[in-house]
């Protein structure tokens, strides 16, 4: 067998000798790359740093290398405790009796989709903007680096019951990363494990920090960093392993410091993504591929339920949603590309700041600000995707602290509970106490303290689109006044709406419901119950706001009725109307307005009506439901398809079971 590296590997370094002492090193593997090497890394590098996570991306190749791109020499001086990382099928890796080998085998199906992401990404590669049905062929083939996946699981298949491996899966590590962290930790040695159940607080520092939400944002963010090391310090710097120092110093590699965006290492982490990607007979060809090459084996049965079609059913649908994506035929490029842009959709005015996808109306540097606030002990903040409820719990805390009353203005509503990506730092810093802190963030890029509060108020996906829909086209800031919803639901389901993916979001504050300092509530439960909800936002707030509505139960009447759709829509939405029409010397020379808010109100593109009989309609509906008055069967089908994908194993299935 033929083995191929990638082309800015330096083969000869690898192959020059291993290392000869391989004690208490663990060496992690997996079938081929993408099936949760760096995920193990992070687990691994944090177990030994006592939950600790890499501090730069030079650390993250010295205490874990990349044996075959780093070379030999990497590993002979890494740093004990360390873990070394290879690709290898089993009969050319480095093997000792007394190492150990952590082994994590993925999917095939969701191995090739993260494989051809990550190969299209890194231009090293030079196969950027290649085609998915190109690489699938490739993949299936076992023509792409690091040899045919199949021949590398089977290789260490076949040793998954020797003392010194242990054999893992991607799918077990994402169902039940605490307990499967806890059995890589006892393999490593007992004691690592006793250490983390000793110390709870260490344990669940390990878990967030190798969590998707975490390495999403840190490594690509230390991967980015990178890209910024002078060529000269790259050179003359002997600690960096000369196969490391060669990709460095690649021109390929030169090309990703003017596009960060390149180095989107961790992407999703997400099971079933390849129900996106594949075509009937791709899914087809590769289940065969599967079931012979695995015939007799435990492997067979071990991602049953991960490389199935859900409702064959809908295999119809499956097949149309796929090929809309893609063509059925291949034209030449310049036909696609032209068919390609006419088939886009609307797009409302956007920008990325760092990655992150806001409102083209809003000030980069109020957002950037935003994200360095340090939380004070006291702090509150209401947390939601948009249109999830956020507006709805302003208006409820505010009253809770006011006895009931509602904003008097809405330089009010801005200042005493400021929207921390828009005002900035300084609002959130300026504000007066007790007052609450709004922002649309996920977690990884939240200022997060234990000792400040969050309350985050999750919606189901349907409701949510169809209001962040009337949100954006009723906002001319937009650009996107009489869009069709058909365009962007389309936005919406692929997750490139301002602030970010619904289910990334929502998914990440989904997995700190429990923490004391966090809780979790439903727009549905709300609506339900408004009374009892509210009680419960006041107890979580302080015992003492609970138990003053309590006593006082004209307190509590003013505050189910302040913070009412029916007062809000009358009341918030002429306040705001007034902002609208505030002349902008006003603005300009008001020093109570945050910088953020005062860009914002005098730039050109904030116009809150329409025309002058339309005012400012930002409290609109508040119902549960209305998204059947919107969404097509077809529709319907496919955010119901992507939700089930996407909560899979969480009780949000459950929780929005009678609203979808």
């Amino acid at each position: 067998m033929v083995f191929a590296s990638p082309a800015c590997f330096l083969w000869r370094l690898t192959n020059q000798g291993w290392p000869t002492s391989l004690d208490q090193t663990i060496c992690s593997s997996s079938p081929t790359p993408k099936c949760g090497t760096t995920w193990v890394q992070n687990i691994v590098g944090c177990i030994f740093r006592d939950g600790k996570p890499f501090q730069s991306a030079m650390e993250f190749f010295t205490d874990t290398p990349f044996l075959e791109m780093t070379g030999a020499a990497a590993a002979e001086k890494m740093r004990r405790p360390g873990a070394i990382k290879v690709h290898l099928p089993f009969h050319l890796t480095p093997w000792s009796p007394e190492a150990k080998y952590i082994f994590v085998a993925r999917n095939p199906k969701d191995c090739c989709v993260s494989f051809y992401h990550h190969t299209v990404g890194a231009p090293g590669y030079r196969f950027v903007n290649g085609e998915f049905d190109d690489y699938f062929d490739l993949f299936i083939d076992g023509e792409v680096d690091f040899g045919d996946y199949f021949d590398t699981l089977f290789s260490w298949y076949e040793h998954r019951n020797d003392p010194n491996v242990l054999f893992i899966t991607y799918e077990q590590l994402k169902k039940d990363a605490r307990n499967n962290i806890l059995k890589i930790a006892e393999f490593i040695g007992p004691h690592y494990k006793e250490k983390l159940l000793k110390d709870e607080k260490m344990l669940e520092d390990v878990i967030f920090h190798s969590s998707f939400s975490f390495m999403k944002q840190h490594i690509n963010q230390l991967f980015s960093q990178l890209g910024s090391i002078p060529k000269e310090l790259i050179m003359d710097n002997p600690d960096i392993p000369s196969g490391l120092k060669a990709i460095l110093l690649a021109d390929e590699f030169q090309m990703t410091k003017n596009e960060p965006e390149k180095m989107n290492f961790i992407r999703k982490g997400i099971v079933g993504d390849w129900r996106n990607y594949f075509s009937p007979s791709q899914n087809a060809r590769l289940e065969k591929k599967f079931r012979e090459r695995t015939a007799g084996t435990e492997l067979a049965d071990l991602w049953k339920d991960d490389m199935v079609i859900i409702e064959l059913k809908s295999q119809i649908h499956f097949q149309l949603n796929i090929f809309t994506v893609r063509k059925l035929t291949k034209l030449s490029k310049e036909i696609k590309m032209s068919s390609e842009d006419q088939q886009k959709p609307k797009m409302p005015w956007y920008q990325d700041i760092d990655g992150f996808r806001l409102p083209g109306m809003f000030s980069a540097d109020a957002y950037r600000s935003a994200l360095t606030y340090k939380p004070r002990p006291d702090d509150l903040f209401i947390v939601t995707y948009p249109k999830c409820g956020t507006t709805w719990v302003q208006n409820i805390v505010a009253c809770i602290f006011k006895d009931g009353r509602p904003f008097a203005s809405a330089m009010e509503f801005f200042t005493e509970t400021p929207f921390l990506e828009m005002t900035g730092k300084a609002a959130g810093e300026n504000l007066k106490r007790p007052g609450a802190i709004k922002f649309h963030l996920p977690f990884h890029l939240t200022p997060w303290s234990p000792e400040s509060k969050y309350i985050f108020v999750a919606r189901n996906p349907k409701d949510c689109c169809v209001s962040l829909y009337h949100h954006t086209e009723g906002l001319p800031g937009y650009k996107f006044v009489g869009g069709e919803f058909d365009d962007f639901f389309e936005i919406f389901i692929n997750g490139e709406v301002d602030f970010g993916d619904y289910f990334d979001t929502t998914l990440s504050w989904y997995e700190h419901k429990n923490d004391p300092n966090v809780l979790f509530i439903t727009y549905e439960e709300i609506k339900k119950d408004a009374r009892n909800s509210i009680l419960r936002i006041a107890e979580f707030i302080g015992p003492q706001y609970k138990e003053k509505l309590v006593k006082n139960e004209k307190i509590l009447d003013d505050v189910v009725f302040h913070s009412s759709f029916g007062f809000m829509k009358e009341h918030l939405n002429r306040q705001l109307d007034e902002l609208s029409n505030m002349p902008k010397d006003m603005i300009r020379n008001n020093p109570d307005v945050p910088a953020g808010l005062r860009a914002m109100l005098l730039a050109d593109s904030f116009q809150m009506k329409k025309d002058d009989n339309a005012g400012v309609t930002f409290v609109r509906k508040g119902v549960v439901g209305d998204w059947r008055n919107y969404l097509s069967p077809m529709q319907n089908a496919r955010l119901e398809r992507k939700f089930r994908q996407r909560f899979a194993g969480t009780e949000l299935l459950d929780i929005w079971r009678d609203y979808m």
